[in-house]
């Protein structure tokens, strides 16, 4: 015969599995959300770039330890057109292609960094000529603009604009190693559309040794 106290008995064994399972889940899905802070704190989702964050503190490090390297800043000329044109999901999926590129090009030599829109910051290190950083990102620039973007039925192959400074020889701090390679791509964007016009394939402009 089963009696009321079996019954609580059994009850209370199936409540407390249950009540188990539920707090395991629990935990599994706060640590899942940290998880993705903690993902999203130091990355972009789009392009799953590291961010300004991860920029600052790995070349602070670079930056103790007297380690020189070369900053390039990079954006995609007329990216707002493209949206403008073609929709967002169509410049979202540039930017995602393009920094897939560059990342492969770019391999284990260094960082790259999304700093928001279509801004890229890509560092190299153990460089400290400004010709031989400006010929290697150029010929990056050149490799991943070898063929155009497909993107939703049509083809595009974008101006990337780049500027370049060097840690110690021209900078010796973030802030102003930013402002220098911001400039110098500026500059040489406004020379290259007073020479030639707006480009259709990758510039192997900017960064010049002079």
């Amino acid at each position: 015969m089963v009696t009321y106290k079996s019954h609580n008995s059994m009850y209370t064994s199936v409540y407390s599995t249950v009540f188990r399972t539920e707090i395991h889940y629990f935990w599994l899905f706060l640590i899942f959300c940290h998880m993705n802070c903690m993902l999203y704190k130091f990355t972009y989702p789009l392009t799953g770039l590291p961010n300004r964050r991860v920029l600052f503190r790995e070349l602070e490090k670079a930056m103790e330890a007297k380690r020189p390297f070369a900053l390039c800043y990079m954006d995609l000329d007329d990216f707002k057109q493209v949206n403008d044109t073609y929709g967002h999901d169509c410049g979202d999926q540039l930017l995602n292609g393009f920094a897939e590129r560059l990342q492969s090009a770019l391999s284990t030599a260094g960082t790259l960094i999304r700093l928001g829109g279509d801004e890229f910051i890509a560092i190299l290190y153990g460089v400290s000529e400004r010709c031989i950083a400006g010929e290697r990102f150029r010929r990056m620039l050149e490799a991943i603009g070898s063929e155009p973007y497909h993107l939703e039925g049509i083809d595009l192959n974008p101006a990337v604009s780049m500027g370049l400074a060097l840690y110690p020889s021209e900078a010796d701090s973030l802030e102003a190693l930013m402002r220098l390679a911001d400039a110098d791509m500026y500059e040489h964007k406004k020379r290259r559309r007073c020479r030639n016009g707006t480009e259709t394939s990758p510039s192997a402009d900017g960064a010049s040794c002079g």
